[in-house]
């Protein structure tokens, strides 16, 4: 198993097929078209390979692994309680918006005027 990364792991991954393909006869090549499909197409084209598209779904790379499943888990609660909190803290400031400031003040309704002099 060879693993590749960065910007240009899709040319190396080429390159490492091509170079087992002058080794040993290949059935087929299983890839994930979000990257790799230009690339499969000219290998299919150029050298006669066949390539299968093979897509990974987000369930596919995380379900597999329980850690990885666990930590996404927690990422989301965490965010989901980061947004309820700010949600909260933003109505508790738009209703002491509201509100008048300082002590409210008796009303004056109902009571009797004193009498002009």
């Amino acid at each position: 198993m060879h693993l590749f990364d960065g910007d240009g792991a899709v040319l190396d991954v080429t390159d490492k097929i091509l170079e087992i393909a002058q080794r040993r006869p290949i059935v087929e090549v299983a890839y994930d078209p979000w990257r790799y499909h230009a690339e499969a197409l000219r290998l299919e084209r150029d050298h006669g390979l066949t390539l299968v598209e093979f897509p990974s779904h987000y369930w596919d790379v995380v379900a597999r692994e329980l850690p990885w499943l666990v930590l996404v888990g927690m990422r989301n609660l965490a965010l989901l309680a980061a947004v309820v909190l700010a949600l909260r803290a933003f109505m508790a400031l738009e209703s002491t918006a509201e509100e008048p400031a300082g002590w409210p003040l008796p009303s004056r309704q109902g009571r009797h005027r004193p009498a002009p002099r």
